[in-house]
């Protein structure tokens, strides 16, 4: 670079050569033209002299892009699927829980209408209380309301009554010619009486059914329904005791002060999400024990204290 005569005074004009071609500008000015080197091949360089863009081959981005996660990416991924799925667990639980529940409570309604239509044709509701209106468990897995309910509203053979029975039998013995279908229909017609008609929750329990029965005391009683309701299981499954089921089922009435029963003509009830029947607390683990476990209660202050909840679904509210 050699510095050129004349120019403006206190600049000094200069001549810059690139590859034999000149620009020419003013010291402490840009040249006329862009003097920045070109990144295309330049005839001048000398061989194997390459440019910057050169070097950014694709083998060598290929190469970049392959290299894949390490572990810290993987780990951090990893725990930001298991806090997403920590997040969405209970939500989808809570939505599968209130399918249930609708479900159960659809059961219930359908139940509910069945046994009016039942009292419409027959005078009375289906007895649930052994020795009551010839109920002795005929052809069933026993005497509890669960089985009579079944068998009432469906028939002794799944057919229903009358015409439409196989001995052309009546609910409460003798012959009936006229036709009367199953009240309730679930699956097909058998040889035997009906199964218990079991909720939507898992595992399936059968839905308790206990008649208004004025004439004893008490007029429903807890005994009347034996069992969990699971078929096949013998265990004694049921409300804790008389205490704990009339808390649900005759509730303070805060305007007579009184308790009172909550129906006078049936009850349907299933245990709920929990699979208890009745109201239920959380009781710490003993021992020094961690956790917590549900355990029935048969106390109303635990109830009135807002201590206890109870899930279950009925034809009632509670």
């Amino acid at each position: 670079m050699k510095q050129a005569r004349g120019g403006r005074k206190g600049a000094a004009r200069y001549c810059v050569s690139y590859g034999g071609a000149s620009q020419t500008g003013w010291h402490g000015h840009a040249p006329l033209r862009d003097h920045v080197p070109r990144t295309t091949p330049n005839a001048s360089l000398p061989s194997g002299h390459a440019t910057a863009r050169d070097h950014a081959t694709p083998q060598r981005l290929t190469q970049y892009s392959a290299r894949g996660f390490t572990l810290v990416e993987l780990l951090l991924v990893m725990g930001i699927i298991v806090m997403l799925v920590g997040l969405l667990f209970p939500a989808v639980n809570a939505a599968v829980t209130a399918v249930r529940v609708a479900a159960t409570q659809a059961t219930i309604n359908n139940l509910s209408a069945a046994l009016e239509a039942f009292k419409q044709d027959w005078g009375i509701y289906p007895p649930s209380m052994s020795g009551k209106d010839g109920w002795s468990g005929q052809n069933t897995g026993g005497t509890s309301g669960y089985y009579a309910l079944a068998y009432y509203l469906m028939g002794e053979d799944g057919r229903g009554w009358g015409a439409l029975n196989l001995n052309g039998k009546g609910p409460f013995g003798g012959k009936a010619t006229a036709a009367y279908p199953s009240y309730y229909k679930v699956g097909s017609a058998n040889s035997g009486a009906p199964d218990p008609i079991l909720d939507a929750f898992k595992p399936g329990k059968a839905i308790f059914y206990y008649r208004y029965e004025p004439a004893e005391n008490p007029p429903y009683n807890i005994q009347w329904n034996k069992g969990s309701g699971l078929i096949g299981d013998s265990s004694s499954t049921n409300f804790i005791d008389k205490d704990g089921f009339e808390i649900l089922v005759m509730p303070t009435d805060a305007a007579a002060n009184a308790r009172r029963y909550v129906r006078q003509d049936y009850l349907l009830i299933s245990p709920g999400a929990d699979r208890y029947w009745g109201y239920v607390k959380e009781q710490q683990a003993s021992s020094g024990g961690s956790g917590s476990t549900l355990v029935q209660v048969n106390t109303l202050t635990d109830v009135t204290s807002g201590i206890a909840m109870c899930d279950d679904v009925c034809n009632f509210k509670h």
